[in-house]
Parts: structure tokens; C-alpha cells; sequence
């Protein structure tokens, strides 16, 4: 064989192979999960208003958006930040040039789009962490820097490369987006997002909407500032359902902690990691969400209004005795709603969905059910607040 056929003959090879790689990967790459707790591995598509999850050797599921907590396009999503570009004032974040704010309506067009320039609330320079946007001081105009500093003062100009900061102080100041000291520019505060969907990209946007509109070719978004953007499905990270429809439940505040008697909270309890400080996605949080608490320990949290069904996966953790049963119950304003079949150390972690109505409060307790007076921990796996 020549060196160019077999040149040839290598190169054809690999491309089989790496033809027949991405065809497995896809059949697999892509996931649902509803809001009572199940989720579907397969091919995703969409067509005629309808999620289509199609898992390996099955057919294919219909899933109207409404029942949606995430529809996620990729086997693993990158971690998620605030991308160059801009945060607008209702939440959603647009990535990729602009034109000047100073003038009339701020055009973008990647998605031939032009708002007015008073919807505009932040410009970022630089990639960063939500953990670094919270730093931004609430009602301040200025400039958030590298490092948590922060330059207050009045925006004169501002496109998406640099912009003049007049300090009181200090004076003028030209920031220059390419200096990496300058992360983003904050002409006013945004507010969280109060849309039902949100619709999150690869380019590192993410959009509200108020509707979607699904068809084999992507996603049309409904809302009054951006009605009939176009995302198509290859630009497609994840839809997901708006935080006014879901909220993790070890996001909001406690309300209360009953601890073992003699024993302090953080020797009973601990919230997004185990009690000896472990990392919960180890142990089947797929978010890395939740909490472990002692047999007999109550947790409590108030409910924001609007919110009537907890879902969770529970399991017990190795470290119990395997002849030990475990359940895991739920209270609401004291009385008990529901509770999970006895569990044992080794056994799947199991979905647990309570539909408690209109509470001001619940409470989760993890129980022993045999031997009664078992001592142990419960493992709570991304509980999530949801309303429909």
C-alpha cells in the first residue's frame, strides 16, 4: 500500500469512527425533566409547540412546555456567568456587540434587535460569576471592577468597548472593556427575572419569556421587549422553567432548625453538603443541591406565596446499618402531608413529591422506621419549591 493510500485509508478510518462517536453521543447528549420528578435521557427535538424526548430504543414522548422544569440539550452544561454584552432591567442577558447607548434605541444585531437604551442596566465587559455580580452595590451607578472594587459615578458614554465614568472625586475616567480590570459597567439595577421560561444559549445568553413558540428549527420567544426572537435549536443550552415557577429549596432562608437535644445544628445538619463536608452531587444530586440531617431533626422553611409542591429525591446515606429502614416525611404549618416508603442504606435514591396547597410553612423530618429508636442521617437530593 502507497503512503498516500494509506494516508487515505487512515483518514477515513478516524472519520467513521468519529462519525459514529457523535452519533452515540447524541443519542444520549440530551435530557427532560418534569415537574413531578421525572427525567427522560435521549434525543431532544421540537415540533408543533412540543418538547419530543426520544430515549435509546424507545420512542418518542411528548412533553408540553408547562410541565418542563429543564429541558437540557447537552449531556453536561458549562458552568453559567455573565458573558460580554448586556444585562437588561428585567433580568434577561444579551451577549455580542451593540451600538452606543447614547443613542436612541441600542441595536444588536446578532438578534435583530433594537431596544430603547432605559431598558439597559448593566454592560458587561468581561466574563464572570453571579457570585461576583452580587457584589455590585444595590443603587449605585459606576463601574464594578476586578477584585470587588467598585467605581461610583455618573456614565457619559458607553458603547461595547470602553466608557467615560465621571467621578466626583476623581473626575473623568475612560474605562477600556480590554482591560481586564473592568468587568461591567451598571447604569441601574436589574431585577431577577418574573418570566415563566427562561431560554439559555451557547453563546452564554439568557432570555425570559412570557411563551414559547417550538417548532423543528428552534425556539421563537414571546415577550413584549424581544417578541419573535428567533434561537435555533444548534444555539440551544437548556429551556428552563422560570424562577417564578420553581425555586431550590435550600435557596431560600430557614426559618428554623430543631437540633438533636445536646447537640449543636451543624453536628445534625447541613445544608448543600453532607455533615463531614462532603459534596451531595457525589451522592446523587444532580444540581449539587440539598441537605443531610440527623433522624429527628425538623428543618423549616416559609414558603413564598404562590408555591404548593416540593419535589426531592431522599436516600440514606452508607454510613447507616443496613438493617435499618429510614422514611422521610413532610409536615405543612405542623400537619403531615406525606412520607416515603422505609429505605434502606444501598437502595436508589427515591422521588418524593408533596402537594401541600396554600402553607405559610413546611417542614421536613427524616424518621426511623426500624428499629425505632435507630440513630443515623437522611440525605434530602435537590428539593425544589414549584407551582404551575
Amino acid at each position: 500500500m502507497s503512503f498516500a493510500a494509506l494516508k487515505f485509508f487512515d483518514w477515513s478510518q478516524g472519520v467513521a469512527f468519529l462519525v459514529c462517536l457523535v452519533i452515540v453521543r447524541t443519542a444520549h447528549a440530551a435530557s427532560i425533566e418534569t415537574f413531578d420528578g421525572t427525567k427522560t435521557t435521549g434525543t431532544l427535538t421540537m415540533d408543533a409547540g412540543q418538547f419530543l424526548i426520544t430515549p435509546g430504543g424507545g420512542a418518542a414522548v411528548k412533553v408540553d412546555p408547562a410541565d418542563v422544569l429543564r429541558a437540557q440539550f447537552a449531556d453536561a452544561l458549562p458552568v453559567e456567568n455573565f458573558s460580554p454584552g448586556v444585562v437588561l432591567r428585567n433580568g434577561t442577558r444579551l451577549t455580542g456587540p451593540f451600538t452606543a447607548l447614547t443613542d436612541p434605541v441600542v441595536k444588536f444585531d446578532r438578534y435583530k434587535l433594537a431596544l430603547p437604551g432605559g431598558e439597559i442596566a448593566w454592560v458587561v465587559y468581561q466574563p464572570f460569576l453571579p457570585t461576583v455580580a452580587a457584589t455590585a452595590p444595590p443603587g449605585k451607578v459606576g463601574a464594578l471592577l476586578a477584585g470587588g472594587d467598585f467605581f461610583e459615578g455618573t456614565i457619559k458614554a458607553a458603547d461595547d468597548k470602553s466608557a467615560k465614568v465621571l467621578n466626583p472625586i476623581f473626575g473623568p475616567r475612560t474605562l477600556v472593556g480590554g482591560n481586564k480590570d473592568l468587568l461591567a459597567l451598571i447604569l441601574r439595577d436589574a431585577r431577577r427575572s418574573a418570566a415563566l421560561f427562561e431560554v439559555r444559549t451557547k453563546d452564554g445568553a439568557l432570555f425570559g419569556a412570557d411563551a414559547l413558540g417550538l417548532d423543528k428549527t428552534g425556539v421563537t420567544l414571546r415577550h413584549p421587549l424581544y417578541d419573535n426572537v428567533k434561537i435555533e435549536t444548534k444555539d440551544l443550552l437548556e429551556i428552563r422553567a422560570g424562577a417564578v415557577r420553581y425555586q431550590p429549596l435550600t435557596a431560600l432562608k430557614l426559618a428554623r432548625v430543631d437540633p438533636l437535644p445536646g447537640r449543636r445544628v451543624e453536628q445534625c445538619f447541613a445544608v448543600d453538603k453532607t455533615i463531614a463536608g462532603d459534596a451531595l452531587d457525589s451522592l446523587g444530586a444532580t444540581r449539587g443541591k440539598g441537605f443531610e440531617s440527623a433522624f429527628g431533626v425538623a428543618a423549616t422553611w416559609e414558603v413564598p406565596a404562590g408555591f404548593t409542591i416540593l419535589n426531592v429525591l431522599v436516600a440514606v446515606p452508607s454510613g447507616v446499618p443496613p438493617a435499618t429502614r429510614v422514611t422521610f416525611a413532610v409536615y405543612a404549618d405542623g400537619r403531615p402531608i406525606t412520607r416515603s416508603s422505609p429505605l434502606a442504606a444501598g437502595d436508589k435514591p427515591a422521588p418524593l413529591r408533596a402537594n401541600f396547597g396554600v402553607v405559610r410553612s413546611i417542614s421536613l423530618r427524616v424518621e426511623p422506621a426500624s428499629p425505632a429508636n435507630a440513630t443515623g442521617t437522611g440525605l434530602w437530593l435537590d428539593p425544589v419549591l414549584t407551582h404551575r
